[in-house]
């Protein structure tokens, strides 16, 4: 029998979807990244189902004032019904978007994710890790070459030294780049986020340090926030599906 305390029923997702999505703007896109279509279906739906999947129920979507029709259109028609739409006038960072959803999240914990990434970890065993460290934030790592530059150290007991640099002469501490997926006590995370922070995962994550903890990946990470990725996954729509299921939109 499940431990009801491991259940990812108890936890919300909040995913941050309030982006400009600079590096993309040679595309001039009028709505999120996360409503591009592949095969038909907007990813965040693709993104939701897999979720879904490994047991959540409850979900926060953050976007920008001028995403909120269409964001609204797809929480109404496609979105489970446990979501709630949170509007940024302007969106400043992932700090501020972060602090935003937070706000509005009644739940113990929180997964924090991006909404333009393909992940294929089992969140499951990343929440057991979460609790068994009694952790604040733990967090998706991986020392893979081509990662976004988001360095971080981490120990031999997969406890974090550092979010912000991977400089150290300490041969127990091994180098490595968050990815844009953590599961963080959501209390905590509100109270540590400053109005002049810029990311998420650095000013406000170092300050709940020592009780940080890293969980080590090594399989699928993609991120189509470049005009590049973007054109070989939308050629490539099956590299969604099989991670996140077959879908399709009832026009």
């Amino acid at each position: 029998m499940q431990d009801n305390k491991l259940s990812l029923k108890n936890v919300t997702a909040l995913i941050l979807a309030s982006g400009d999505a600079e590096r993309l703007s040679s595309l001039n896109l009028n709505s999120p990244k996360c409503l591009i279509e592949f095969n038909g279906v907007p990813f965040i739906k693709y993104l939701m189902h897999w979720l879904r999947y490994q047991g959540m129920e409850r979900f926060v979507i953050t976007t920008q004032e001028k995403f909120s029709l269409s964001m609204e259109e797809f929480i109404n028609l496609h979105a489970p019904l446990n979501t709630t739409l949170i509007t940024e006038k302007t969106a400043v960072n992932t700090a501020h978007s972060s602090l935003a959803g937070l706000k509005t999240i009644l739940t113990p914990t929180t997964l924090l994710i991006v909404a333009d990434s393909i992940f294929d970890v089992d969140l499951k065993k990343m929440y057991a890790s979460h609790k068994n460290h009694d952790a604040l934030v733990t967090a998706l790592v991986s020392n893979r070459e081509g990662l976004p530059d988001y360095p971080v150290l981490v120990s031999a007991d997969n406890q974090c030294l550092t979010m912000c640099n991977r400089e150290s002469t300490d041969q127990d501490f091994h180098s490595a780049s968050t990815i844009g997926l953590y599961f963080v006590d959501t209390m905590a995370l509100m109270k540590a986020i400053n109005l002049s922070d810029t990311e998420i995962n650095k000013e406000p994550v170092e300050r709940l340090l020592p009780r940080v903890y890293a969980f080590w990946y090594a399989d699928t990470y993609y991120d189509f926030g470049t005009p590049a990725n973007l054109e070989w996954l939308q050629k490539h729509p099956e590299f969604i599906q099989s991670r996140y299921g077959y879908l399709h939109i009832n026009k």
